[in-house]
């Protein structure tokens, strides 16, 4: 998918962990590269939402990325 990814930004930044070890993305897509590996209650910080697309924008340690909503602690 080209399509340019609009990401929603949060006025306030929220912190909270992964439930299950997954992937931090490039991109919004289970295809786009890997760029870190975070394990199982890794605390990050969701700074949007992909519109359109069950997906996240998120920080780790400046680093920044995207991960699937369905990995988030509820």
């Amino acid at each position: 998918d080209s399509a340019k990814n609009e990401i929603l930004e949060f006025a306030e930044v929220r912190a909270v962990r992964v439930a299950n070890r997954t992937k931090l993305r490039r991109n919004p897509s289970d295809t786009a590269r890997s760029l870190k590996i975070l394990r199982e209650g890794t605390q990050l910080e969701v700074t949007g939402k992909v519109e359109g697309k069950p997906w996240v924008a998120v920080r780790h340690f400046g680093l920044k990325g995207f991960l699937p909503e369905s990995v988030l602690e509820q």
